[in-house]
Parts: structure tokens; sequence; C-alpha cells
């Protein structure tokens, strides 16, 4: 299922510049062609990540939430995380096809999104690190390079998968499956 991944911390630790070099991944991070923000409504994030389906949504600062998601931000984030729209009728009263999605969602701002957040289920899923220092030396020149350098990552990517037979990367899945579970027993 779709998940939130919450980069947060103080100004200045280069959380939107995390965000560009994942974008920088699979599309151009310039100037919100690729990176969303809050300012949108709930539909309007439905689309985008229905039309993304397995790519990253990417949205920068929870500040920017806007009111209607706020009011019920468990609701968004369950929806969100559901990868799948809501039901809706058009106007002769048909059934307008559904949106779906497998993508993680990637967010950014100053104050962790389980701020916002108050029910278990849904505080389950979003994965929260925090920004405790500065993630980049020099973030300016960071940014500068994946700002002309975007887009080869994700093309050498899906070259890989497609090299591969579907046995060894079901073996490869497992391989990571078990070390992150590994990990995460140790952690608790």
């Amino acid at each position: 299922l779709p998940f939130v991944v919450d980069l947060w911390g103080d100004t200045e630790a280069g959380k939107s510049v995390c965000e560009m070099v994942a974008c920088s991944i699979w599309a151009d991070p310039n100037n919100s062609k690729y990176i969303g923000d809050f300012k949108a409504t709930e539909v309007s994030l439905e689309v985008k990540a229905a039309a993304l389906n397995h790519l990253p949504l990417i949205l920068d600062d929870t500040a920017k939430v806007s009111k209607r998601i706020r009011e019920n931000f468990e609701g968004f984030i369950y929806d969100m995380t559901s990868g799948k729209g809501k039901s809706r009728s058009n106007k002769s009263l048909g059934v307008q096809s559904e949106n779906y999605w497998q993508l993680a969602i990637l967010t950014t701002g100053e104050a962790p999104i389980n701020s916002y957040v108050n029910q278990g289920g849904a505080v389950n899923r979003i994965i929260e690190v925090h920004a405790v220092k500065s993630i980049f030396e020099d973030p300016h020149k960071t940014s500068e390079i994946v700002r002309h350098n975007y887009g080869f990552a994700g093309r050498e990517f899906v070259r890989i998968v497609q090299e591969q037979e579907d046995d060894a990367l079901k073996e490869e899945y497992n391989r990571i499956l078990a070390d992150l579970q590994k990990r995460a027993a140790k952690a608790t």
C-alpha cells in the first residue's frame, strides 16, 4: 500500500533539497514542475497520485496544508494511503471511473506530519524522519547539480530491472525485506 515519508526539521536543514534530489531520479525538480505542495484540494492530489501511479508524489511544506485538508487530516492520510480514490457520480448520474495508485508520498515541513494526525491507523502509515542538523554540506551546490542533471537514475533503474529475471527480482526483494525486518526487530 502507499505510505508517507515525512522529512521534518528546522528551516535550512535541507529538506526541500532532499525532495529535489528524490525528484531528480525521475523528473525535473525545478520550480514546481514535479514537486507540488499542500495548497491543493484532496481531489486534485488524488488525480495527481493516479496520474503518477507508481512514481512518488512529492509535496513540499506541510505548513501550507489547506484548511479543508487540515480539518480532516487523518481522513486525507487514510485516503491517500489507501491507493484508491473516492467513488463519484457524474452529472448524468453515472459513475466516474475510479482512480488508483501505488506510490510513496514524500512530504516536508518544520513540524512532524504526525502533529496533524491523532488516529493510530493514520500514524502507522507515516514514516517520520527528523532532520536534526543540516543534511548537505552545500545545499545550494547540490540543488544546482540536480536542477541541471535529472531523469537519468530512473531510466537506468528501469533498464536494470527489465534485464533481470522475475525469480531474481523476487529473491532480491525477499533478501531486502528480511534485512529490513531484522533491523526493525533490533530497533525495538
